[in-house]
């Protein structure tokens, strides 16, 4: 945690005595709930059965995420920023995502207005071990507070797509990846959040 924190920090000072008229930064809070959960597995138990699961459902547990990032104006309203810091994805994983979002801004970048983004990139946790997906879309409104800082209050769909580790039934030990045919967890959620952008 130390970690995150300090690189978010790095991020935002640098950025902050680098900024050149189109280098923005920001940070962003919020939550998601898992509306979609759905998965598929296949894999072979170690008395040589081969199991078959898959199942959708809906509702799930609410998630936080605390971002922070440093973006890029290509012209006055399109913005590329890189995104990183802590992310709920499902019950007990918690990731660092690095995301890449791209941001369209109707009237421009600092003008009250409509906005729409969308973005996407990896998770890195060490609960698992592989990397999560990320991905989202969504839109949002921007409220301008002064000069230099912005307020933004958005609504977006979220998904992630990952590969949890599997327990074999019998012994209770993690399922070694070369008896696992499939293995895909995707979750679809709903997300609400603001952030502070300058």
């Amino acid at each position: 945690m130390r970690k995150v924190l300090f690189s978010i920090i790095l991020i935002l000072v640098t950025s902050s005595i680098t900024r050149a008229g189109s280098f923005t930064y920001g940070v962003e809070w919020g939550g998601s709930f898992s509306a979609i959960r759905y998965h598929d597995y296949n894999y072979l138990i170690e008395s040589g059965y081969r199991m078959n699961d898959s199942s959708l459902s809906f509702g799930g547990k609410v998630n936080g995420v605390f971002w922070a990032n440093v973006g890029y104006l290509i012209a006055n309203r399109f913005q590329i920023s890189l995104y990183s810091g802590y992310e709920g994805v499902d019950r007990n994983v918690r990731v660092v995502p690095i995301v890449l979002r791209g941001a369209f801004f109707n009237k421009g970048y600092h003008s009250d207005g409509l906005f729409a983004f969308a973005g996407g990139g990896v998770g890195i946790t060490d609960v698992e071990r592989r990397s999560v997906i990320l991905g989202r879309i969504g839109a949002g409104y921007r409220i301008v507070l002064s000069k230099a800082t912005c307020l933004d209050f958005m609504i977006s769909a979220n998904m992630s797509i990952r590969n949890p580790d599997l327990l074999d039934p019998d012994s209770h030990m993690p399922i070694a990846d070369y008896r696992i045919s499939v293995n895909n967890l995707c979750l679809g959620k709903l997300g609400l959040s603001m952030a502070l952008s300058f």
